[in-house]
């Protein structure tokens, strides 16, 4: 999770010019992203749209860092899902390939975001 972090620190440092700019943009970002699943439960709720625990869309809200910490330290895991292994594979595969996309988004378009030529 702290490489996921990193490159997304990088990738928002190439994109803005400004770096104080970055910086707020990148606590945002993470702030918004730590907490923007857990609305799905949230507005499940509110709509009153009848959706399980056990619905296919609930486990996005294991993609946040947050969720899979709270359902570990809650004891929810072994009675979700038939175990705890679905939701921790969605976390672990969701962050996985989040940071492989933003290595290689930095990696390969560096020269782009930074307006340099083409490296030779």
């Amino acid at each position: 999770m702290p490489g996921l972090f990193m490159w997304l620190s990088v990738f928002l440092g190439l994109l803005i010019r400004n770096r104080n700019r970055a910086v707020i943009t990148t606590i945002i970002a993470s702030c918004v992203w730590s907490l923007s699943l857990f609305a799905v439960p949230l507005l499940a709720h509110v709509f009153d749209l009848r959706i399980g625990d056990e619905a296919p869309i609930m486990l996005l809200t294991f993609a946040t860092p947050w969720m899979l910490l709270l359902f570990n330290e809650l004891g929810n895991l072994d009675e979700t899902y038939g175990g705890p292994w679905l939701p921790i594979i969605v976390f672990t595969m969701t962050h996985l390939g989040l940071w492989a996309l933003l290595r290689w988004l930095c990696l390969h378009y560096a020269d782009r975001f930074l307006r340099r030529g083409a490296a030779g």
